[in-house]
């Protein structure tokens, strides 16, 4: 790959003239470049967003507009491929590191809803592959729940709510299904905190 390759991305830009640092991509990114490759015009972006999400001094806003746009528009891309949950499971904590390191409440709400959007289409777009992709979602349910209390917000009052998608991942779940033990614990925490945030607010 060729990391010399001029950014397209105005962040990229800023950062590589503010702090002169040569970006190479890091290569656990590596597989989501084999998945994409097979659409060689997606490259050039895949590759800027890339060595954005690779810099030391990444663009949090650029990170999970890229992310969400790749994880909901190209998922078809991942679900046919032999290492698509692998890549799945990359891009999910991409948006969960973006989201976390943001300083701005509004990017960590859209790195948030980016991931609930993201479980929603993994749910109910997988088909026939939803048993590889299975184990994706639960690790994603469990990584939300022990997320920082501030952050956690962010998916209690998310406009994307997570009883939706654990209303989607029941419905596609065949009779008598077990090990939902993630997806009850989410649930639980999610209705917990907005409990205890309305018992927390003042008689009007």
């Amino acid at each position: 790959m060729d990391t010399q390759a001029k950014p397209k991305s105005k962040a990229l830009e800023v950062n590589l003239a503010d702090y002169h640092v040569e970006v190479e991509v890091d290569p656990r990114y590596g597989v989501l470049q084999e998945i994409m490759s097979r659409y060689f015009g997606l490259m050039d972006g895949v590759n800027t967003f890339l060595r954005e999400l690779s810099h030391p001094y990444m663009n949090c806003r650029f990170v999970v507009a890229e992310a969400r746009k790749y994880a909901l528009d190209y998922f078809h891309l991942f679900r046919d491929h032999p290492r698509g949950p692998e890549a799945a499971r990359v891009m999910l904590g991409i948006l969960l590191h973006a989201a976390g390191a943001a300083k701005s409440g509004e990017v960590q709400s859209d790195g948030i809803d980016g991931i609930l959007l993201y479980l929603q289409k993994m749910v109910t777009e997988s088909g026939a592959e939803r048993d590889r992709f299975r184990p994706v979602v639960f690790e994603a349910f469990d990584c939300l729940r022990a997320l920082p209390e501030g952050l956690f917000q962010s998916v209690v009052r998310s406009y994307y709510p997570f009883r939706r998608v654990a209303a989607e991942f029941l419905r596609h779940e065949p009779p008598g299904g077990d090990g939902l033990e993630p997806l009850n614990r989410l649930l639980a925490a999610t209705l917990e905190a907005t409990y205890a945030y309305w018992l927390s607010e003042g008689d009007p």
